[in-house]
């Protein structure tokens, strides 16, 4: 989708992208949304499939080989990229989060 929003916003209407996703790397939209910093397609998919919904964003998800979360993401997001959405992006990440990935270490 290279970023587009309105792509996106298409394909989470129909069905196409949902959490259950997976890419190559058994990564989610959610994560690649972030990895390639792509912050206000990622604030809407995390809003299109909010935690305690049916479906929702696994927001444990992690690197199978660094051990990376989706808040290790989002904090690589150099200073000129990250922006308000960014920034509410994480802030929902982190209230929502299960306990365990606030024990988790990286590789």
């Amino acid at each position: 989708c290279n970023g587009d929003l309105g792509v996106v916003e298409k394909a989470v209407k129909s069905g196409i992208c949902h959490a259950g996703l997976r890419d190559a790397a058994d990564h989610s939209p959610l994560w690649d949304a972030i990895a390639f910093q792509q912050m206000l397609v990622a604030k809407f998919l995390f809003r299109s499939l909010p935690p305690g919904q049916p479906g929702a964003w696994d927001l444990s998800e992690k690197h199978h080989r660094t051990g990376d979360s989706l808040l290790h993401l989002i904090c690589r997001c150099p200073p000129e990229k990250f922006d308000m959405p960014a920034a509410e992006l994480f802030r929902d990440v982190l209230l929502n989060a299960p306990e365990t990935i606030f024990n988790h270490q990286n590789a």
